[in-house]
């Protein structure tokens, strides 16, 4: 076991007053900015949810009224429980409510969402105050509440001017088009990269200044209260300096690191289109890098009023989660042996991850855009056909309706198998499915003449195992 030294404990408390008092400043801001963001889209939020003008009333007021009633008891919970639990708390609760409002598909949603999500800040902002006068000692408290207040005051002014600026930063317009698609590329490519070399950069800070975390060992107990003097021990007992020693294990390995890097690069290159275009060429099936096929599983997967909102807001309240977890769960044992519910997280998110990787290998939701062609009827169905259920089963194929439903295991998967769509389904709901429509199934009734869709009928009723009956109506039983 070894441990790294950084800076003396001086600093390192000096640091922390400062990243105590920005971390409550920034939780006291996000709750008086959404007192008054969301005034500037009550117009866009009456245009797609409804509601009228009591609509846009409860949803600017619903949030004030649970925030100013509850305030008094927010703090009165942590004293209870502890400031620092409940503040974390508050955050944790203010991220998921502002994801469901955004997710939010009617109007009494939103309210009851803004309604939560003013509970969620009357727990944020006194356990704020809180934490900053357990934090710092009387001489500087009135510095660093004054800090407080004002950014807090800004924030209040600031949320009508910069709601609808955030919306056109990034979206680049009031509607997602062809700038969103320029501005998230040039986020991919200059932002994301300069976010991820400065991050690296303020790691090696913190090491060099703070020093290396302990190997988690069982029945090693962290606490607050003592872990700085017990962590110098340890460093003074077993410790070695970061620089030059630990830093030769860590030059070693990332030179590897970088090494395999530059040979996957120099062997693999990137991957593109290859050959002269071919607008002619449409039977294509489009996925992005296997890295990122989850991704691609949960757009897919996710009800269409929920994708953008999910790709958009659902990184950032993971990344609140876990800037929150540290304050949440900074106690007890690190080690894994002693953290089931942690390893039980790690197994699930590996195990999800795996299961919405290989789904975005198969895309079962993709219709099989050759199947109309390249799969025919299965030949038994037809053996004891009439004339006009054969030409139904034309009909079927001709229209490509193998695309989507699979017959025999062998065609898409967007719709349901119909081997058995005859003991689901009686006549008359078949021709209403047909010409109507339904779920994720577009209405045919415009491109199916009254024969072809009498003979398309006839072939779906004979789709039935053998010796099995066929739906009936529930009302001739």
């Amino acid at each position: 076991m070894e441990a790294a030294t950084g800076g003396g404990g001086e600093a390192l408390s000096a640091q922390r007053k400062r990243l105590v008092l920005v971390a409550a400043i920034l939780g006291t801001t996000v709750v008086t900015v959404d007192s008054t963001v969301a005034n500037v889209a009550l117009p866009a939020i009456a245009d797609d949810l409804g509601g009228g003008l009591a609509g846009q009333q409860w949803t600017a007021n619903a949030y004030l009224v649970t925030l100013s009633s509850l305030l008094l008891i927010g703090g009165s919970l942590g004293d209870i429980f502890g400031e620092r639990r409940v503040f974390a708390l508050g955050v944790v609760g203010f991220g998921a409510t502002s994801l469901l409002c955004a997710l939010a598909p009617t109007i009494e949603i939103l309210v009851a969402a803004r309604a939560l999500q003013g509970v969620a800040g009357a727990l944020l902002t006194p356990a704020a105050l809180a934490v900053i006068v357990s934090t710092f000692p009387p001489d500087e408290r009135g510095k660093a509440v004054g800090a407080w207040t004002a950014w807090g005051g800004i924030g209040t002014v600031l949320g009508p001017v910069i709601g609808g600026q955030l919306v056109q930063v990034i979206l680049g317009g009031p509607i997602i088009a062809g700038e969103t698609l320029t501005r998230f590329f040039a986020l991919h490519v200059f932002v994301v990269p300069g976010l991820l070399i400065g991050f690296v950069g303020l790691h090696l800070l913190m090491v060099l200044r703070l020093g290396v975390n302990e190997w988690p060992m069982p029945g090693r107990v962290v606490r607050r209260e003592t872990y700085d003097a017990e962590y110098a021990k340890l460093v003074e007992e077993d410790g070695v300096p970061f620089f030059p020693v630990a830093f030769r294990k860590d030059l070693v390995f990332s030179g590897a690191l970088v090494l395999g890097v530059v040979t996957c690069a120099a062997v693999f290159g990137p991957f593109g289109p290859s050959g002269e275009p071919d607008p002619t060429i449409i039977q294509t099936v489009p996925r992005p890098d296997f890295f990122f096929l989850w991704i691609f599983s949960v757009a897919a997967l996710l009800p269409p009023w929920m994708e953008t909102t999910v790709l958009l807001i659902g990184p950032a309240v993971g990344i609140l989660a876990l800037l929150a977890l540290p304050l949440i769960s900074g106690e007890g044992e690190k080690s894994w042996r002693r953290r089931p519910v942690a390893v039980l997280t790690v197994i699930l998110a590996a195990v999800a991850w795996g299961t919405l990787t290989h789904l975005g290998r198969t895309a079962p939701w993709s219709p099989v855009m050759d199947a109309w062609s390249a799969l025919p009827v299965p030949e038994k169905l037809l053996v004891k056909a009439t004339p006009v259920e054969r030409q139904g089963g034309l009909v079927f194929q001709l229209k490509q309706c193998r695309n989507c439903h699979a017959l025999g295991d062998a065609g898409g998967h967007r719709g349901p198998a119909l081997d058995d769509v005859a003991t689901r389904l009686t006549r008359d709901q078949l021709i209403r499915q047909v010409l109507q429509g339904g779920g994720n199934m577009p209405a045919y009734g415009t491109n199916l003449s009254p024969a072809e869709t009498t003979a398309l009928v006839a072939f779906l009723e004979t789709l039935r195992p053998e010796h099995v009956p066929p739906a009936r109506d529930a009302s001739q039983r």
